[in-house]
């Protein structure tokens, strides 16, 4: 009788145990949408940039997993994000007047990308791989002027900077 009485009380005392855990992780009702308990994450980050203009304060990344983003430094927000294609890897950022320039590689070749600075894509650029990746080294991109002149393999390309239009190429 003893051991009954002493497992109905463990009983009873976990379950009480349990009640007031439970209501320790609700949410009230008021606080749906004014509270942040779950912020999609977007990875460990690779390169950043900062970008300030008026009051926008933003931290421009791109993570290991593939994912371009504008994270919001006032409030520590993701403001913007991007996910490239699955194998896509960026290997540079750089940033052109109101934009971000992303340098990225995949299986299929490299890709030049112009960003906006709330994460609109204006243009892209697809540069075929004439070489087994591994042995190319990661493109080189540069400015000058009103182009953005990428060199890549045995490859180099001109494009405008504001349409992605090829220019020139040798």
């Amino acid at each position: 009788v003893e051991d009954s009485a002493m497992l109905t009380r463990t009983k009873l005392l976990f379950a009480l145990l349990v009640a007031h855990l439970s209501g320790s992780w609700a949410l009230y009702e008021d606080q749906v949408g004014k509270l942040e308990w779950y912020r999609q994450q977007i990875g460990q980050s690779k390169h950043a940039i900062f970008h300030s203009a008026g009051q926008q304060r933003l931290a421009l990344v791109a993570t290991e997993q593939g994912v371009v983003a504008g994270l919001d430094l006032r409030s520590g927000s993701v403001a913007w994000r991007q996910v490239l294609p699955v194998g896509e890897s960026v290997v540079a950022l750089l940033q052109h007047g109101k934009g971000l320039l992303s340098t990225s590689v995949a299986v299929t070749g490299a890709y030049v990308r112009l960003w906006g600075m709330m994460g609109g894509l204006i243009w892209d650029a697809h540069l075929v791989s004439l070489h087994p990746l591994a042995d190319s080294p990661s493109p080189s991109v540069t400015l000058s002027g009103s182009n953005v002149v990428v060199a890549w393999q045995s490859t180099i390309k001109a494009f405008h900077a504001s349409t992605g239009e090829l220019v020139w190429e040798s």
